[in-house]
């Protein structure tokens, strides 16, 4: 089960790396929009790719739970949707509607985290211009 596990999560990588390579090929010539534009249209896709991952391993550990195959061997994944994980009452079994919350706030929480981080590398990179300037 680790195996197919594994194999599945290297699978939904091979397919998102694909898609950014085929993203960036895809731009040949660079737009007139200005910089600040262009980092912030890139933290919003970061943020959707991530949303789509934590969601994905939501719906895959959701399967898992349904069908009585859950091991201690997705525990990895298990921690990647905290700390919105722990928002979510705990039950003996998820309901339809757990899940549905819970994905909600998987996009929402992948997002926010994204923004804070793009914040973060803006601010050091702003620093280190005037640092240098």
């Amino acid at each position: 089960m680790a195996t197919m596990t594994r194999s599945m999560l290297a699978g939904l990588l091979v397919v998102l790396v694909l898609v950014a390579a085929a993203a960036r090929a895809r731009r040949v010539k660079r737009d007139a929009a200005a910089l600040p534009t262009r980092f912030w249209i890139s933290a919003m896709k970061v943020g959707g790719l991530v949303a789509l991952l934590r969601v994905s391993i939501l719906w895959y550990l959701t399967y898992r739970e349904w069908t009585g195959t859950q091991s201690l061997s997705l525990l990895p994944l298990l921690l990647l949707l905290y700390p919105e994980g722990l928002l979510v009452a705990p039950t003996s079994s998820p309901t339809a509607a757990d899940v549905w919350l819970l994905r909600g706030l998987l996009a929402v929480g992948s997002l926010v985290m994204t923004v804070v981080a793009a914040l973060l590398t803006a601010a050091g990179s702003l620093l280190t211009s005037r640092k240098s300037g």
